[in-house]
């Protein structure tokens, strides 16, 4: 009787036993599935139309019908754990042949870098466990400053086909007011794609560190320090590896309800590292000063701004460089100083902005000279009308139009780099984003 007693509290026992694992494994699918399923999508989608007049020789006029399309998914917390991953499309709406996309090898017709092609953009895995800290590992993207101001480091939002970075990301905010951001790069996946074949264009292989403290807690004025340790390892890029380090000083304090002053002011120094050929010792100087005023009603208030950014040159052999950085919003959105000539640019700008019946109008107007034996580069002016509905749409017309100061001493020192070339270029554009 004891026997089968025991025996039969035993089958009682591993029964419950089996019950409750599988209790347990249920509980643990159901808690991976709702991390999987109770996360966020996102959706971009961006059509641009964009028409590019250069005047360097035997260069026809190009035309680029283009949709991008991006489709992420950003998963829920699994004991801290969250994945993201994110698809990029870029498609050619008509002619292929019309411009030169940097991959196609239509030389003759003008550049406009948006290749057709697909690839992952983002996939990646996070850690939120520890407090105010986030950590992220995988192809990511990495930026330091709002877009689209991303001076040292951006993913080219610009242009149709971002760019995204193999990387470990560390971010940690426990003080208040005060961000500090890590990352450790190895790859960095650029603006024309995995497939092209471009000596020029192909990925990034790079042991980086791109270290940054930003820091809010005055009323007037935000500090930021950086530090670029940057050491390219494919051999068509060396010559970019470089150490920088600044400092970054920006403030809007109120003046009256309406009124706020603009300004900042920022220094760097770079030096050469790695495998670099050149010896570099060059600085990087960016002074604004400006105002805003807003306003009630069909007319939203304007501002105007001064500006003085210089990229040293380093002995006229090369200057300041930025490989990483969003160039377009610097120095002229013709892009004609996308690579820092070797005498270096001196960019003397002023820059005027209103809202009218809920549209951003921009005019911008640029004299660019060198910083190495100081001749004339030329001019630019820029002017942009954007319209955003209900946060989500956007609708959009810019225009850049560069002119070129053909003095004897650009003739002789950029004919192959463009500088003394004429290049307009217009855009019209429309996104949505969800």
């Amino acid at each position: 009787m004891r026997r089968r007693l025991n025996c039969t509290t035993l089958a009682a026992g591993i029964l419950a036993a089996s019950v409750a694992v599988d209790a347990a494994r249920a509980e643990e699918a159901d808690v991976f599935w709702q991390a999987l399923t109770q996360g966020k999508a996102d959706v971009s989608l961006r059509y641009r139309f964009e028409n590019v007049e250069d005047a360097t020789p035997n260069r026809l006029d190009a035309h680029a019908s283009t949709l991008r399309s991006a489709l992420g998914y950003s998963s829920g917390l699994l004991f801290g754990f969250g994945l993201y991953g994110q698809l990029e499309d870029v498609t050619v709406i008509g002619n292929k042949r019309v411009y030169n996309d940097g991959t196609n090898g239509v030389t003759t017709r003008a550049l406009v870098a948006d290749p057709q092609g697909t690839e992952v953009n983002q996939a990646n895995i996070r850690y939120e466990g520890i407090p105010k800290t986030l950590l992220r590992y995988g192809r990511q993207d990495l930026q330091h400053r709002e877009a689209p101001m991303h001076r040292f480091l951006g993913n080219i939002l610009w242009r149709q086909n971002w760019v995204s970075y193999d990387a470990f990301r560390a971010t940690n905010e426990s003080v208040d007011q005060l961000k500090l951001d890590y990352a450790y790069i190895w790859n960095v996946n650029r603006h024309l794609g995995e497939r092209n074949t471009a000596a020029d264009g192909s990925d990034y292989n790079v042991h980086g560190h791109a270290i940054n403290g930003r820091y809010g807690g005055l009323s007037f004025m935000n500090i930021e320090g950086y530090g670029y340790l940057l050491d390219f390892r494919t051999t068509t890029s060396e010559a970019l590896s470089t150490d920088t380090v600044g400092l970054r000083l920006d403030g809007a304090p109120k003046v009256g309800e309406t009124m706020k002053l603009l300004y900042t002011t920022e220094f760097a120094n770079q030096r050469d590292a790695g495998e670099n050929p050149n010896r570099i010792d060059a600085n990087y100087y960016l002074l604004e000063l400006g105002a805003a005023q807003s306003h009630e009603g069909w007319y939203g208030g304007w501002s105007a701004k001064l500006g003085y950014e210089v990229l040293e040159s380093a002995a006229g052999v090369i200057a300041f460089q930025t490989p990483l950085a969003t160039s377009h919003p610097f120095q002229g959105w013709a892009d004609r100083f996308v690579s820092t000539p070797r005498d270096g640019v001196k960019d003397a700008y002023v820059t005027l902005g209103a809202t009218l019946f809920g549209a951003k109008l921009t005019l911008t107007y640029h004299q660019f000279t060198s910083d190495n034996l100081g001749y004339d580069f030329g001019t630019e002016f820029d002017a942009m009308l954007e319209k955003t509905f209900v946060k989500k749409y956007a609708v959009g017309l810019k225009y850049a139009d560069y002119q070129a100061d053909r003095n004897s001493t650009n003739l002789a020192r950029n004919t192959t780099t463009g500088q003394v070339y004429d290049l307009r270029k217009a855009w019209a554009y429309a996104q949505v984003r969800f």
